[in-house]
């Protein structure tokens, strides 16, 4: 993978739950790791629903391997939070992921 197509900075995020004043737990999220990424746009589309329009967009970030990465993470990029969907090693060496998130409504 070649460095120069890196060129956007992700934050990977995993869900901890934390306990409030009150005793109960309450889920927050916690910073894994920030690295950078290349970003491809799968899908984008606009819809009417509710007298709303609604929209979706798919992705797909290519990063370095990162250990400890799981579809129940989700991921922040230029302020917008990508609900993970899945996670892909395409050569099954260890050397690169690739990771297609939806854009969070």
């Amino acid at each position: 993978m070649r460095a120069g197509r890196l060129n956007q900075r992700i934050t990977l995020e995993k869900r901890t739950m934390v306990q409030d004043a009150f005793g109960s737990a309450t889920p927050t999220w916690s910073e894994v790791a920030t690295v950078w990424a290349t970003l491809t746009r799968i899908t984008g589309r606009e819809d009417w629903a509710n007298d709303q329009v609604t929209t979706e967009s798919a992705v797909a970030f290519r990063i370095r391997y990162l250990a400890g990465l799981s579809a129940d993470m989700r991921l922040q990029h230029n302020g917008t939070t990508y609900e993970i969907q899945t996670i892909l090693d395409p050569t099954s060496r260890g050397r690169e992921l690739i990771i297609t998130a939806r854009a969070e409504q």
